[in-house]
């Protein structure tokens, strides 16, 4: 977006930090959205319950615990990690709900102990619960000994418990095909076309369940995603590993858990984690954990970017808010004769922070606003407007950009009665988003593209009165009050890669009062305004969902979006000049320093005024 202003002037970063350094004194607080991280399932997640781990280094679940800057420590030795190496659907199950140990269906048949033991029925409304199994029970539905649905209820039923002692962000993942690996046949003792078959009905079922349950549950498709990567190994950083060799080929041949092979046909060993998918003959090298992990984590953030949509567009009422405000505030003392009408045009530019509690980061939402109005004086004391705004903003997150277009306009009224003043701004906006949600899985850059629309409407009641008036300089206290609500409609992601998404609709409503003081300074040709107050967010603090799926699932589920708490200092200053009694130029700049997360805000505008 070329149009977009710079609003990065060395001069105006200068004051802007020597003034928010007046006005308040904050640090960056972390709120993470996940207060703490929790797994459950076999040795894909295993970080040492049975004294190893089934990777060359680190596992998925551990990958996304250090991304929320949480531990994922083996439960043996008190930590959040209950999956253990052997486990099958009975067994997860009972590492969820078991008052006491029990066995793995492995040869090491050190008991295990169970979530149930360490926290009874209570789980972290706040915490990430991750569950990843279903491989080992492949065996078992091929010999027929075990039916795909009794596996699902296992799976699902252990996501369902969690749900029912309190556990709010479930994230479970479907088994991958088994059969499809360069040693799961020989040690699963059944042929690869049996356990493929069996992969395939355990996840229709587990599906099933899953769209069965009372329970939010985010049902996520590792199936496919190890598909996408065998197809194409090389984007996503696996080298020298063409497509055919990705279930013949190991990392390592020498101490293996489940041997690469076994069936008499050729395989190819690479002793290096980027060269291999498989560390032996099942498990996945710590590369495709790595990928396995930014496909998790590709949600999580993702819902904390869709998340912010709402936030974009009321960015752009602010805009509209603001300019109105500011071209009242330069008549505000004025004596108007009834009956003289006045047309108005700014231009102006913004930028703004929106805060991703997930990686505890800020990103920069940039744009520009262009107005145009009329207002008309009713009465001595009356005056009654109207404007329209266009205006655009790119907001971009790490690789991802969403773009913004708003269309609307604002009806306003200004009262002004000897020292007392009060003006009312009603505004209305159509919202077009335009978004790519940018991600790696490994090396593999990736885009999500998708577009919806929104609507933002909304009222700011301002009310002042000069307890100083010398006819020249006028001060004293002033009050806000504002209300509006953005919404956003549902949408889908283009396309029906593994990581295209669909996201519910939003309504976010944005309440808040401010209070402070106000100093006007003019003359016949000349004003200045000063407007100094803090605006208090009046809803609560409390952690916001968005619904959101997998698009080829049918279920959604919700993540969290963000916390929607923003107290805030603001400071506006304001300058006009008539350069003609009938023509006054005038400039306003805005700059908003917020309590949490250091969300500042800052708006500059530049407008002219003529009478008729």
């Amino acid at each position: 977006m070329n149009n977009v202003l710079p609003f990065n002037a060395s001069g105006l970063k200068v004051l802007t930090f020597a003034v928010a350094s007046t006005m308040a004194t904050t640090t960056l607080a972390s709120n993470p959205l996940y207060k703490s991280a929790y797994s459950f399932g076999d040795s894909l997640s295993d970080t040492g319950n049975l004294g190893l781990v089934f990777s060359d280094k680190t596992v998925a679940v551990q990958n996304v615990a250090a991304a929320l800057v949480y531990p994922m420590e083996p439960s043996m030795k008190g930590g959040n990690n209950f999956a253990v190496g052997g486990n099958t659907g009975k067994e997860i199950h009972a590492s969820v709900t078991s008052p006491e140990p029990y066995e793995p269906d492995s040869p090491n048949k050190t008991p295990q102990s169970t979530y149930f033991m360490r926290y009874g029925a209570t789980a972290n409304k706040n915490a990430l619960y991750m569950i990843i199994g279903g491989g080992n029970d492949a065996k078992y539905v091929a010999s027929e000994d075990r039916t795909p649905l009794q596996v699902a209820r296992n799976i699902v039923g252990s996501a369902n418990a969690l749900g029912s002692f309190g556990a709010k962000y479930i994230i479970l993942l479907n088994v991958p095909d088994v059969g499809d690996t360069p040693g799961g046949p020989s040690y699963l003792d059944h042929p690869a076309n049996q356990l493929t078959k069996a992969s395939i009905a355990m996840n229709i079922n587990i599906k099933a369940q899953v769209e069965a349950s009372n329970e939010n549950i985010l049902l996520l498709n590792l199936n496919r995603l190890f598909q996408e990567v065998q197809r194409d190994p090389a984007s996503y950083g696996f080298k020298d590993l063409p497509p055919e060799r990705v279930n013949k080929t190991c990392m390592s041949k020498g101490r293996l858990t489940v041997p690469c092979g076994g069936d008499g046909e050729e395989r190819f060993y690479q002793d290096d984690p980027d060269k291999s998918v498989f560390w032996d003959g099942l498990h996945p090298t710590s590369t495709m954990h790595k990928i396995t992990s930014d496909y998790i984590l590709q949600t999580i953030r993702g819902a904390t970017e869709i998340g912010s949509l709402p936030r974009l567009g009321f960015s752009h009422n602010h805009l509209l808010d603001d300019s109105v405000l500011s071209e009242l505030n330069q008549y505000r003392w004025e004596t108007i004769e009834p009956g003289t009408l006045n047309f108005f045009g700014s231009a102006g530019g913004m930028e703004n922070q929106i805060y991703n509690p997930v990686d505890n980061k800020n990103s920069e939402n940039r744009g520009y606003v262009v107005q145009a109005g009329m207002h008309y004086q009713l009465t001595e004391m009356l005056k009654l407007g109207a404007a329209i705004q266009t205006a655009e903003t790119k907001y971009e997150p790490g690789s991802s950009s969403y773009k913004t277009e708003s269309l609307g306009g604002s009806a306003f009224a200004n009262y002004t009665r000897e020292r007392f003043f009060s003006d009312l701004t009603i505004s209305y906006l159509d919202l077009d988003y335009h978004n790519k949600r940018g991600f790696n899985l490994g090396a593999q850059q990736r885009r999500e593209s998708s577009s919806t629309s929104g609507k933002l409407y909304g009222f700011v009641l301002d009310a002042g009165y000069a307890l100083y008036d010398d006819g020249f300089l006028r001060a004293g206290p002033i009050v806000t009050g504002s209300y509006h609500k953005s919404t956003t409609d549902g949408f889908a992601e283009s396309g029906n890669s593994s990581t295209a998404m669909a996201f519910g609709e939003q309504d976010l409503d944005f309440k808040s009062v401010a209070g402070g003081v106000f100093l006007d300074v003019r003359n016949a040709q000349n004003r200045f305004g000063l407007q100094l107050d803090y605006n208090k967010d009046l809803d609560n603090d409390d952690v916001r969902d968005i619904d959101l799926r997998q698009k080829a699932m049918s279920r959604m589920a919700y993540l969290p979006a963000d916390v929607t708490k923003q107290d805030a200092w603001r400071m506006k200053f304001r300058l006009g000049h008539n350069l003609t009694p009938d023509v006054l130029l005038y400039g306003s700049y805005q700059f908003t320093k917020a309590d949490e997360h250091q969300t500042d805000y800052q708006m500059i505008q530049l407008g002219i005024s003529w009478s008729l």
